[in-house]
């Protein structure tokens, strides 16, 4: 599905993780996406699929010339940002180039449930700047406050929940936070909903984006959505001018 015909606001980019081969990936993007008479979509790849931002040994080994390298053998025409790549504007925006390859966005730890407005938009200037130097038009927020302490070893259900009656607070900062994001640098803000943070399931994403100015898009992740306990799309249907990127 070329979701930018749903969406016509944004400028979209899919996003997709896989464990093929290059040669397998390329046979599936050109037999899935391409077909005669229909618009191509761009298709970007986030390098989780060759290094983990989080589990560094997951990727240990693999180098920045090697991820975009198959990428752009796979077919793909963008990249996320990635722990991989250099974060100095010009040494990025030429790496990229040797591969033919484009910046589409890049995940940024957000702590609106625990800071302010302003000091989020002072800890993402330099992320933020690097994104808008590079031709990006997206930047994917991720909540990473108001989580359990080490996380990655806490059960699913016994993750902490934002209070009903903190959501509309933090909905308010989170609008003023992506506001301020495109005026500034012109990225569109993608809420990544995700497991074992502030919005995981179906209704807490209901109650947050009911809770947002229409500044705040949405990241469709089909496989959070399914590790929520429900069909990715309800999202389409429900937010679809919404959503700017989709893995």
């Amino acid at each position: 599905m070329d979701l930018r015909q749903k969406t016509p606001g944004c400028r979209q980019w899919r996003t997709v993780t896989f464990s093929l081969s290059t040669v397998e990936m390329a046979n599936m993007i050109k037999e899935t996406f391409y077909r005669a008479g229909q618009p191509a979509p761009r298709l970007g790849v986030s390098p989780l699929s060759w290094a983990n931002e989080v589990l560094h040994a997951l990727g240990a080994g693999t180098d920045a010339q090697r991820c975009l390298q198959e990428a752009r053998q796979a077919g793909f025409q963008g990249v996320e940002m990635s722990r991989l790549f250099p974060r100095e504007p010009g040494a990025l925006r030429a790496l990229l180039a040797q591969h033919q390859l484009q910046l589409i966005s890049g995940w940024h730890d957000g702590f609106l449930t625990e800071r302010s407005v302003e000091q989020e938009l002072d800890a993402v200037h330099n992320h933020a700047s690097l994104l808008q130097e590079n031709g990006a038009s997206v930047m994917v927020y991720g909540e990473c406050g108001w989580m359990a302490d080490n996380a990655l070893d806490v059960p699913l259900n016994n993750r902490r929940l934002l209070p009903h009656d903190g959501v509309q607070a933090y909905g308010d900062r989170l609008s003023a936070f992506a506001e301020a994001l495109f005026a500034q640098y012109g990225l569109r803000l993608a809420y990544h909903h995700h497991l074992m943070m502030v919005a995981e399931t179906l209704p807490e994403i209901r109650a947050l984006f009911s809770a947002c100015s229409p500044a705040v898009g949405l990241l469709l992740d089909t496989g959070h959505a399914t590790s929520a306990g429900f069909s990715y799309t309800q999202l389409l249907e429900e937010f679809a001018d919404r959503i700017c990127i989709s893995t």
